[in-house]
């Protein structure tokens, strides 16, 4: 599953009508991956003074809800007897603006042009997890490219019998490090690439989670073995990117420490509400300003907070799960919902084990 910001934006275009195509001609020149990498950089005017020196002008506008795409057109060849080149031999510039990203498409309809941008992909640095080779047929599954702070997605599509070869290239922006503060920040970095990317290799590592039952995920691992440690489950596991949620706290289900003898017991990221791994019961109470309730050892689940929106905290969206050091005896055991403040007040040592955020 390909979910990013960049790849729901080419969808949103695809299903614009196809003769706003029809009506763009040839360009003379095929551009590089350094070139529109470059202009991913650029401001507005910036970038159409560029694509003007490489012979492209615009040829159209589509708005669409938190999405404008700008079509452009290059200049006509002559053919053979000086004749206008046919429908066979045409490029497109697109540029795409969605919630914030900008992304940039180069379209051909010459298959050489297209094995060549892919080719040029691999030399400056782009790499794919798949073991085939791009799409070349119309209808099949898009092909992500990852390099740095930038995402590449080979996809092909037909209209009339026309066969539309594209790639689109997006960058991600990031934040200083003064400004992440809370887990909720490290929601802008939905991939492993980015990861490696801006906290460096030796920081991140692949890992595989196991959830209850015998379910997995491949994941990566912000900090592991630290009291920042961060679990990335990723949507698209297959391309490690598109962020599920993200686990906090201790005793995490990880491959790479199931011989792990020392245990991390706090963990340092606190969410915007002020939640945090190691808070105790009485803390996460007086947060949400509100009782709540949650499963006890009779359920599924022990320890996770219903997803009960009564207080200050959304446990929808910010999943708790408790920890106890006293809860061995039969009443809890035989319990499958406990209420907070009868469990304070019955002595219960709990407090905040994990905790899963969910974008």
């Amino acid at each position: 599953m390909q979910t990013t910001q960049g790849i729901t934006a080419m969808k949103i275009f695809f299903i614009i009508p196809f003769f706003i195509l029809i009506a763009i001609t040839s360009v003379s020149q095929q551009l590089s991956t350094g070139n529109l990498l470059k202009w991913l950089s650029l401001s507005e005017k910036k970038l159409e003074l560029e694509l003007k020196n490489n012979e492209y002008h615009r040829s159209g506008t589509n708005l669409r809800t938190e999405t404008t795409i700008k079509i452009y057109e290059g200049r006509q060849q002559p053919g053979n007897n000086n004749t206008l080149q046919s429908d066979s031999n045409r490029h497109f510039v697109l540029t795409t603006k969605y919630k914030g990203v900008t992304s940039i498409t180069y379209q051909t309809t010459l298959f050489a042009d297209y094995r060549h941008m892919l080719a040029d992909l691999k030399k400056t640095g782009f790499y794919t997890y798949s073991k085939n080779e791009a799409p070349i047929v119309a209808g099949t599954d898009s092909h992500i490219y990852q390099h740095n702070e930038f995402t590449a997605t080979a996809f092909v599509t037909s209209e009339d019998n026309l066969m539309l070869y594209s790639i689109m290239y997006s960058k991600k922006d990031f934040p200083s490090a003064e400004e992440i503060n809370f887990g909720e920040d490290l929601l802008q970095f939905s991939s492993h690439e980015y990861l490696v990317y801006y906290f460096g290799e030796e920081n991140v590592k692949k890992d595989i989670y196991y959830f209850s039952g015998n379910e997995l995920a491949n994941c990566s691992v912000l900090f592991i073995n630290t009291n920042r440690q961060v679990i990335f489950i990723w949507a698209d596991e297959f391309n490690k990117r598109s962020i599920s949620n993200l686990l906090f706290g201790g005793q995490q289900k990880l491959k790479s420490q199931i011989d792990y003898e020392r245990y991390v017991a706090e963990n340092n990221w606190t969410l915007k509400s002020g939640v945090h791994a190691g808070m105790s019961i009485y803390e996460l109470r007086k947060i949400n300003e509100n009782n709540f309730n949650f499963y006890g050892g009779g359920a599924t689940n022990p320890g996770l907070i219903l997803e009960e929106i009564n207080g200050k905290i959304d446990f929808k969206k910010e999943n708790v799960i408790l920890g106890c050091m006293n809860c061995k005896d039969d009443a809890y055991w035989s319990s499958a919902v406990i209420n907070a403040d009868d469990a304070m007040a019955d002595g219960r040592i709990l407090f905040v084990l994990s905790v899963v955020l969910y974008p």
